[in-house]
């Protein structure tokens, strides 16, 4: 990929687990997710943080991040993680 005007700050979400970093000057930020690790996820070694937002402040470019986990247990489990029993 291609960029032209480089950005301030570069934002992807696909893999579930939060990350920042800078490089060359760009914000890289890797927002996490909001459920639970899928069985797949766990067969490759994924471990997501559900729960965790990233807050970046445009005027300063200071990062914050805010935990709302309070409990395991209010994190939704993936619709594809179990299949249905058949009737």
């Amino acid at each position: 990929m291609v960029i032209d005007d480089v950005p301030d700050i570069f934002h992807s979400g696909h893999v579930h687990f939060v990350g920042l970093d800078m490089y060359k000057g760009v914000l890289i930020v890797n927002s996490g997710a909001w459920q639970r690790q899928t069985d797949f996820q766990e067969s490759v070694g994924i471990t997501p943080t559900p729960g965790m937002a990233i807050i970046v402040n445009l005027q300063t470019m200071k990062v914050y991040q805010k935990d709302f986990r309070v409990r395991e247990s209010d994190f939704i489990e993936p619709k594809h993680a179990e299949p249905a029993p058949l009737s």
